[in-house]
């Protein structure tokens, strides 16, 4: 008996992604701060090999970053995500729209820095935790 061929196709998708975060003084005083993050996500489908063929996705990520104690920050951000229709790749049109509340602490370490990072969205609780080889002064 022969086997019949499967329904579906692996294959590789080509991507793009474009980031700019610009930050800015808001209000010094009171050690508030302020970031714009764009960013800008291309690909290409099944077809060919272009990641910039398709704009896929469109994000603007507005923060105010508060810095008042010593080795803590807290953010308050909001994210928009524009995610476009790409018929050949089987991608929906989708907006989201997420409010981001975060928070983050530094402390001295023998070799490292460790830094605990909460991201609350509506639907979901994450809790990352990143090191990396930095030194705080």
């Amino acid at each position: 008996m022969a086997q019949s061929e499967p329904g579906y196709e692996v294959g590789f998708i080509p991507a793009s992604i474009s980031e700019i975060d610009v930050a800015f003084p808001l209000l010094e005083k009171w050690k508030i701060s302020g970031q714009v993050d764009l960013q800008l996500v291309s690909q290409g489908a099944y077809s060919n090999s272009n990641p910039y063929a398709y704009v896929q996705r469109f994000v603007v990520r507005p923060w105010l970053i508060y810095s008042g104690f010593k080795h803590m920050k807290f953010y308050v951000g909001y994210a928009r995500n524009k995610k476009y229709e790409i018929v050949e790749a089987g991608n929906p049109e989708i907006l989201e729209r997420r409010l981001i509340l975060m928070g983050t602490y530094m402390q001295k370490m023998p070799k490292e820095v460790f830094s605990s990072k909460l991201d609350l969205k509506p639907n979901s609780l994450k809790i990352r935790m990143a090191s990396s080889e930095q030194s705080l002064e």
